[in-house]
């Protein structure tokens, strides 16, 4: 309030404590290993790093730790709301996590009316900003500024995470342009490639998949992160990686998993055939924390 941001790293500390006692919570409803969930998300590196930057990875992992919290069991009336309006929050924080929806809604398929309520709490949050965005604009606006680039990012060469062909320079684009204008530009291309170069978008595709694992380096964690530290994150992303990728195998045919396990599987899926950049898995930790603490060590 008095122009410092020195209390932002205090409030997203806070807010990651919350978090972690969501998850405790989540985890014992679910029927997972509440301790290994809650100290999951307590100790990962990647995290921390970044509960000390000013960024929104921290404000929607706790919206999506309420999410989750509402969303492990049958949906009751005020269950549903939770769940919509923290992912319709968390959606806003971080567009990203749109790639959540089509899991949910299939993992809530037998609950129509909890999830036409949990959908409607979603359009509920997600309206007002469109609508804002649509008058500034002077044209539909849906999304962020780099919604289009979730749909389909790169056409960049030298962007190893992205397309293949190169997106207009500044000077291509008319002066007038905005950034609605400019996700048509990068999702139009991005469309053109899978149609003309489709073996090249599954190369990529699958390239995306392997960065799930840990195996790229975060860029942010590289700036802000002492070397030990980021070997420590790309350590902990590949144990976390394949311990709920084992859990979910192990879990699959328990009718709850399917509450957790659909989103995360979605999230993870469409990221690939999309766009992604490494710091982009933190979305998925309170998913992976869950999933991780069910898994049985023989």
């Amino acid at each position: 309030m008095t122009g410092s941001i020195w209390i932002a790293p205090i409030a997203q500390s806070i807010l990651g404590g919350l978090s972690c006692l969501l998850i405790f919570a989540a985890a014992r409803r679910w029927g997972a290993n509440a301790w290994a969930a809650a100290g999951t998300m307590a100790l990962y590196p990647h995290a921390i790093v970044y509960s000390a930057i000013h960024g929104a990875e921290t404000l929607t992992i706790f919206l999506l730790s309420v999410s989750l919290f509402a969303g492990v069991a049958s949906l009751r009336t005020h269950r549903a709301v939770g769940y919509g309006f923290g992912l319709g929050l968390a959606i806003l924080t971080r567009c990203h996590t749109m790639l959540l929806v089509p899991g949910v809604i299939l993992a809530l398929w037998t609950q129509r009316r909890g999830l036409a309520i949990m959908l409607c709490c979603i359009a509920l949050v997600l309206t007002p900003w469109s609508v804002s965005r649509s008058i500034v604009y002077h044209r539909p606006v849906f999304m962020t500024t780099f919604f289009g680039h979730l749909l389909y990012m790169g056409n960049y060469a030298e962007n190893t995470t992205g397309g293949y062909y190169e997106a207009p320079t500044p000077i291509e684009i008319p002066g007038n342009v905005t950034p609605p204008e400019e996700d048509v530009y990068y999702t139009a291309a991005g469309v053109r490639e899978i149609l003309l170069h489709p073996w090249h978008y599954v190369l990529v595709s699958a390239r995306r998949i392997v960065t799930w694992t840990g195996v790229e380096r975060d860029e942010w964690l590289q700036k802000y992160a002492p070397p030990w530290l980021g070997h420590l994150s790309l350590l902990a992303q590949l144990l976390l990686f394949f311990a709920a990728a084992a859990a979910a195998i192990e879990s699959w045919r328990d009718p709850r998993a399917r509450y957790v396990i659909w989103p995360a599987l979605s999230l993870v899926l469409l990221t690939a055939l999309t766009y992604h950049m490494p710091r982009y898995t933190l979305v998925a930790l309170p998913y992976f924390a869950l999933v991780a603490a069910r898994l049985r060590i023989r």
